[in-house]
C-alpha cells in the first residue's frame, strides 16, 4: 500500500513523484513483506493490484537546494542522518511552525514587508508638520551697489507721483483727488528692488493695481445698495475683507498676482477721501499711477548691469542676438525684456483656499480693536490700514 501510492505525504505535504518515504535503504518488497496482516486480509486479485513489485530507488545524494519560491510544494529528498539532525526547512506549511500560517507567512513576505513604505501620515500630522516650514534657504542679500539702484528708481519713482499729485491733479482735475496714494509703498518695493519677481513685471503690476482698484468700487458700491447700515463703522471689517479676498481670487483667475493690488482694494474701503473719487478710483490713481512706475522701473532698473527689467517680453520671445556693441545698446535692448515666461494660473481651488485665509486675516484684524477695548479701553481704533491688503496678497497667494 505505501508503495503503490506515490502521492503518500511527509509532514502533511505530497512527495514528489518517484520520491519514496523515508527509510534507509528499505525497498517496496522489504516494504511488502512488513505488512503481511495487511496482505493477508485481502482477496488475491486485489493483494496483487496492492503490492505490486517496484525496483528499489536509487540512493540519493543530500543536496542543499536553493530556498523554494511561494507555493512551490517540490522538495528535495534528503538522508536519514539529516532527518535525524536537522529540522525540516521552515516553510509556511511545515508542523513544527508556532502560530498560525496566514499569521507567520513565509520569509519572501517579511522581505516585502519590509520594503513597503511607511503607512501615510495623518491630516493632522501632516499639516502640524508644515509649521516647521518646507526648508528653502533664505534668498542671500544683494550686493551694496544694487542697494544704491533700488534707492534711486523708488526714489524718483515716488516723487513723480507726488509732484504730479500736487502740480497736475489737484490743481488742474479736482482737488479732492489723489495720485500719490499708500499702495504705491509697496509697489515701489516690487518694481526697485524685487524686479526679478513675477509679482513685479509690467502686466503684473498695470493690471493687478487696475483689479484691486475695480474690486474695491464694486464692493462698496454693492454694500451700499444693500443698505446704509451695511457701511457703517460697525461692519466695515466685511466690505474690507471682501474686496481684498475677491481681489485676490481675480488676480489669480487672471495672472496677474500683484500684492499692491490687495491694498488699493482695502484702501478705497477705509479711507473716506479715496472714495470721493468714486467710479474714477480705478483709473486714478491705480491704473495711471502703475503706468508711471513701469516706466520709471525700465529706466532705473537698466542702468544696472545686472538688471534687467522687465523679465518677461511684451510679445513673443526675442529670437538670440549677438550681444550689443555699445553701452547705450546693451541699455535699449533691455526694454524688450528677458524672454521669462509668464507664471501659470492658480487652480480654482487653491484660489478657493486663497480667499479663505484672506477674508479670516482681514475680519480679524478689523474686530480685534473692538474686542481688544473691552480689555484696555485706550486701545487704538485704527488698527486696520491699506498694507495689510498687499501683506493678504503675499501670505495667502
Amino acid at each position: 500500500l505505501f508503495c503503490a501510492t506515490p502521492s503518500t505525504t511527509r509532514f502533511g505535504r505530497p512527495l514528489a513523484s518517484g520520491h519514496l518515504p523515508r527509510g534507509g535503504a528499505m525497498g517496496c518488497s522489504q516494504t511488502k513483506a512488513a505488512l503481511p496482516p495487511v496482505a493477508s486480509k485481502l482477496e488475491p486479485q486485489q493483494a496483487t493490484k496492492v503490492a505490486p513489485e517496484v525496483e528499489p530507488s536509487p540512493p540519493v545524494e543530500s543536496v542543499k537546494e536553493p530556498l523554494l519560491a511561494d507555493g512551490d510544494e517540490t522538495e528535495s529528498p534528503d538522508t536519514e542522518a539529516q532527518q535525524d539532525t536537522e529540522p525540516p526547512t521552515p516553510t509556511k506549511d511545515s508542523a513544527w511552525e508556532a502560530g498560525p500560517i496566514e499569521e507567520r507567512g513565509s520569509v519572501r513576505d517579511v522581505v516585502a514587508a519590509a520594503d513597503e513604505e511607511p503607512p501615510a501620515l495623518s491630516f493632522c500630522a501632516e499639516y502640524l508638520g508644515k509649521f516647521r516650514g518646507a526648508g528653502v534657504a533664505s534668498p542671500p542679500r544683494p550686493p551694496l551697489t544694487q542697494h544704491g539702484f533700488s534707492f534711486l528708481g523708488s526714489f524718483i519713482g515716488l516723487a513723480v507721483l507726488g509732484l504730479l499729485d500736487l502740480y497736475a491733479v489737484k490743481r488742474h482735475i479736482d482737488p479732492s483727488w489723489a495720485l500719490l496714494t499708500p499702495p504705491f509703498g509697496a509697489m515701489a518695493v516690487l518694481v526697485f528692488s524685487a524686479s526679478k519677481a513675477p509679482l513685479a513685471q509690467p502686466k503684473n503690476v498695470v493690471l493687478g493695481n487696475a483689479i484691486g482698484g475695480v474690486v474695491g468700487y464694486a464692493i462698496w458700491a454693492l454694500m451700499q445698495a444693500v443698505g446704509p447700515a451695511a457701511v457703517t463703522a460697525d461692519h466695515l471689517w466685511f466690505t474690507a475683507a471682501l474686496a481684498v479676498a475677491l481681489t485676490i481670487v481675480v488676480q489669480e483667475q487672471l495672472g496677474v498676482v500683484h500684492p499692491p493690488g490687495g491694498a488699493s482694494a482695502l484702501v478705497y474701503v477705509i479711507v473716506p477721501p479715496m472714495r470721493a473719487m468714486g467710479i474714477f478710483y480705478p483709473i486714478c490713481p491705480c491704473l495711471v499711477g502703475a503706468i508711471i512706475f513701469v516706466v520709471i522701473g525700465m529706466l532705473t532698473n537698466n542702468l544696472s548691469g545686472a538688471r534687467a527689467y522687465p523679465q518677461t517680453s511684451w510679445g513673443a520671445a526675442p529670437a538670440a542676438e549677438a550681444a550689443p556693441a555699445t553701452w547705450l545698446g546693451g541699455y535699449l535692448a533691455k526694454f524688450r525684456g528677458a524672454g521669462a515666461a509668464s507664471p501659470p494660473r492658480s487652480p480654482l481651488t487653491q484660489s478657493g483656499f486663497s480667499f479663505f485665509g484672506s477674508f479670516i486675516a482681514i475680519s480679524t484684524l478689523g474686530l480685534l480693536p473692538k474686542a481688544m477695548k473691552l480689555i484696555i479701553p485706550s486701545f487704538p481704533e485704527p488698527l486696520l490700514i491699506g498694507g495689510f491688503g498687499a501683506m493678504a496678497v503675499l501670505l495667502f497667494s
